[in-house]
């Protein structure tokens, strides 16, 4: 599981293009990784989808939400987040492969093993 574990870990590298999102978004972005920072996953995964519904299109923050939901136990969810960020990345193969490799995870995590195989 340590493997594992190593994958899981948010895209902090790209707050960098934060500064092309509007205000609302990187506020909500940056506030998000403030609570993963602090393990409150699940105010983390909040914050993220506020400033992925103000920037739908950005696959690192769908990614950190879905990262966020699955260190907060919603498998699940993870795997929304997760799916979308691999829709997402289709031009950032390090992100969509990421994306997948978590996304399995979450799969399998919450038991759906036909899905986490694929």
């Amino acid at each position: 599981m340590p493997k594992a574990a190593a994958y899981l870990f948010l895209l902090v590298a790209l707050p960098a293009g934060a500064a092309s999102l509007p205000p609302d978004a990187r506020k909500m972005w940056r506030d998000g990784d403030k609570s993963f920072r602090s393990r409150e996953y699940a105010d983390a995964a909040r914050n993220y989808a506020v400033a992925g519904a103000t920037a739908p299109d950005r696959p690192e923050i769908a990614y950190n939400e879905g990262t966020s939901r699955y260190r907060a136990d919603d498998f699940e969810g993870a795997a929304a987040g997760l799916e979308r960020a691999a829709v997402l990345a289709r031009s950032d193969p390090t992100t969509r492969a990421r994306a997948f490799y978590n996304l399995g995870n979450a799969y399998f995590r919450a038991r759906n093993y036909s899905n986490a195989a694929r």
